[in-house]
């Protein structure tokens, strides 16, 4: 069992003869404040899942990946600052950080991934870099965001579809030279009826999101391959069966 002193630092429970010892635990961040990884390279699946200890996790430059679950379900997880090199932020990253107040997105970052920080909910808001062009399924499934800050259309209704749940949503778009938000689009979500999907060619005209008639064998799959069609039974033909 770990527990944090009054300094904060980190200690644990160690049994030695059956007597109980105190140990400092390893330090979690190095001098500059970044946090210590297992490996150079990656932040590893499930490395830092369900820590009751970090409250901020400042990832290094040089880091390229932060792998599924990484930072799965910890509690205590404020504040998280994501270089530009880590190119993808695997499923369920942050997922179950329910005091995850603010994350910053580096550019450079191009795929967040399904479920990445999905049940955050104590987040607020959220910038999308431009360099972003991947936005996975629910990837933002049950969180409190309500204003985001996209570059463009496309990414905001990837930003749409991976909100599900969301009643009220706020997307505020950037200039290009990416400093002021130069308009912004409310989405009421009982309003749209069904999952708008940026892959069925949605768009916005003068501040609405308009939708196209979707059919149910129209659907299509997340990697835009059109699912199999059914073929519809003649109503004679039930009358036969």
């Amino acid at each position: 069992m770990n527990f944090i002193d009054k300094n904060g630092v980190v200690w644990e429970e160690v049994y030695r003869d059956g007597l109980k010892e105190l140990k400092r635990a390893p330090r979690m961040t190095d001098e500059e404040g970044f946090l210590i990884t297992y490996k150079q390279d990656k932040v590893v699946r499930y490395e830092f899942s369900e820590n009751e200890y970090i409250r901020e996790a400042v990832i290094k430059e040089g880091i390229n990946k932060i792998e599924e679950c990484a930072f799965y379900n910890c509690e205590k997880l404020n504040y998280a600052l994501i270089p530009g090199s880590a190119k993808e932020i695997g499923s369920k990253a942050f997922k179950n950080c329910i005091n995850l107040e603010e994350v910053k997105i580096k550019n450079g970052v191009e795929s967040i991934g399904n479920g990445a920080f999905s049940f955050c909910l104590s987040l607020k808001e959220m910038e999308i870099p431009k360099s972003v062009k991947n936005i996975g399924k629910d990837a933002f499934l049950g969180s409190g965001l309500q204003n985001i800050y996209v570059n463009d259309e496309e990414t905001a209704l990837k930003v749409i579809y991976s909100t599900p749940n969301q009643e009220f949503l706020q997307i505020h778009f950037k200039d290009r030279d990416n400093e002021n938000v130069s308009h912004c689009y409310t989405i009421l979500r009982n309003e749209l009826g069904l999952n708008p999907n940026p892959y069925k060619k949605e768009k916005f005209v003068d501040g609405v999101l308009v939708k196209r008639q979707v059919y149910s064998y129209q659907k299509r799959s997340w990697n835009d391959q059109p699912l199999e069609r059914k073929r519809r039974k003649n109503p004679e033909e039930k009358e036969k069966s």
